[in-house]
């Protein structure tokens, strides 16, 4: 289906539309920018701005577009041309990537401003902690911490302030990792802040009261009020309370204090101080910057992690002693110890009285083959053999 992006088109989902280039209903053309057509239009938790799905060769992409009555509102449509041209220059796995700016004009000669950038598929963080009753852990909060640091790294690095962190504004992606988004209310560093409020522009509700900082409040906005916004962030993720939706004995409004603590659990202390450090009221007592938090983090993950113990070996690796071919039984058996040992010397003298008597028996039988061999003589004088006597040892 092909929808028609015009705001005052009476039928903009007409089925007719998929088969042409310009609209049935209204007459405005259906390819944006001569390219893109609109497939559905997307809930948008902002007042300012419509968000659509677009088919880009087969790859999902999203357009941006101010919202009508908004259209000749100089100072806004500066602030949305100033996101396309920060997304443009910031490549970041955790930024949406921007395609490209330009303005399309209706059949009716309405100009509208619009944006073409990736989509980043998942829930904002403040959907995804209703839906989760349960607090993140310590190791997720540390984890989720990082990657936003190290993506306000990359922005700050290119001297862009994000200046509306809060958990809608956070996207989970499907693989756990984290985007940030809405870069509208950005600043650039080098320029002076000298935004006005009005009670007919919808500027205010860019503002985020309960995370924005109190410099921010007076038209002042330095790096710092970012660590603000994020630090009053964590402390929804970790509660589940929005900063102004506290218990009055938790929210300290007079002073603009959380005393937050106890409403977490298995949370160290550590990150608990660095949270509130993010959220000083005073800057000067926040973080310095960005490598400031990272080293921090750093060193928590150290405290925390569990202590190196020695290595071990499983019974089965250790050395093996040799097992003697004949084992000592001495120690198992006293009395069959003595026989063995017994036994061991009467093996030689057998051996040798053995060996005597074979040698015996030989000699007689050669001697009893010389005397068949030699001629009988019955001489009383033949010499009378003596007797041949063998000694054995005693044993």
């Amino acid at each position: 289906m092909t929808i028609c992006i015009n705001p005052s088109c009476p039928q903009p989902n007409c089925l007719a539309n998929r088969e042409n280039r310009f609209c049935q209903s209204c007459g405005s053309p259906l390819e944006v920018f001569g390219k893109y057509r609109a497939k559905r239009r997307l809930n948008d938790k902002t007042d300012f701005t419509e968000v659509y799905e677009l088919d880009v060769n087969n790859k999902t992409r999203l357009l941006k577009l101010l919202k009508q009555y908004l259209s000749t509102d100089s100072e806004t449509i500066e602030l949305f041309r100033q996101e396309a041209d920060i997304l443009g220059k910031i490549q970041h796995s955790g930024i949406p990537n921007h395609d490209i700016y330009f303005q399309y004009k209706t059949r009716n000669n309405l100009i509208l401003h619009c944006m073409v950038m990736d989509k980043i598929d998942g829930k904002d963080l403040e959907e995804w902690r209703r839906q989760n009753s349960k607090s993140i852990s310590q190791i997720q909060a540390i984890n989720w911490l990082k990657q936003l640091v190290e993506i306000l790294d990359i922005s700050h690095r290119k001297n862009y302030l994000h200046r509306d962190i809060r958990p809608s504004n956070i996207i989970i992606k499907p693989n756990q990792q984290l985007a940030l988004t809405n870069f509208g209310t950005a600043k650039e560093l080098s320029q002076p802040y000298l935004k006005k409020l009005s009670n007919t522009s919808t500027l205010i509700e860019i503002d985020s009261v309960g995370y924005k900082p109190p410099e921010q409040m007076t038209g002042e906005t330095v790096a710092q009020s970012d660590f603000f916004a994020l630090g009053r962030t964590f402390v929804f993720l970790l509660t589940g309370y929005h900063p102004l939706e506290m218990p009055p004995n938790i929210y300290d409004a007079e002073n603009d204090i959380l005393h937050w603590h106890n409403e977490t659990n298995n949370i160290s202390p550590l990150f608990l101080n660095l949270i509130d450090e993010l959220m000083a009221c005073k800057v000067e007592k926040r973080p310095r910057d960005t490598q400031d938090i990272l080293q921090r983090l750093k060193q928590i993950e150290l405290q925390l992690a569990p202590p190196i113990l020695p290595k071990s070996y499983p019974v089965s690796n250790l050395p093996q002693r040799k097992t003697l071919k004949y084992p000592n039984t001495a120690l198992q058996n006293p009395q069959t110890a003595i026989q063995t040992q017994t036994q061991k010397k009467n093996i030689p003298l057998f051996s040798l009285c053995a060996a005597l008597l074979v040698s015996l028996g030989l000699l007689t039988f050669v001697a009893n083959i010389l005397r068949s061999l030699t001629p009988h003589q019955t001489s009383p004088t033949l010499e009378r053999v003596q007797p041949v006597s063998v000694e054995f040892p005693n044993p």
